[in-house]
């Protein structure tokens, strides 16, 4: 129950070992949808991956890097949080 880099640190850096292995590789912000997108569109005759780092529970306050929503699901009222902070973070785009 928590980051990868902390459970797993053997497993990092990960990009650096991806290529190690004759990937074609990339690190980028897991939230930003042009980004992702675009690492997509790279044409390489190598196998491709994309790490993505992201935060858990991102744009709602309470799931917010809680590892306890990894696994439970809201209840009715912790939903319509969620919803009324997902919301209000796109109004705000």
């Amino acid at each position: 129950m928590g980051k990868t880099s902390e459970t797993h640190p053997n497993l990092f850096p990960l990009e650096e070992k991806f290529v190690s292995f004759g990937w074609h590789a990339s690190t980028v912000d897991g939230h930003d949808v042009e980004s992702l997108i675009k690492n997509l569109e790279i044409n390489s005759d190598k196998p491709k991956i994309i790490i993505a780092k992201t935060i858990k529970g991102k744009g709602v306050t309470y799931m917010q890097e809680n590892p306890i929503w990894h696994y439970r699901s809201p209840d009715k009222d912790e939903l319509l949080i969620a919803v009324r902070e997902i919301k209000g973070s796109i109004d705000e785009e």
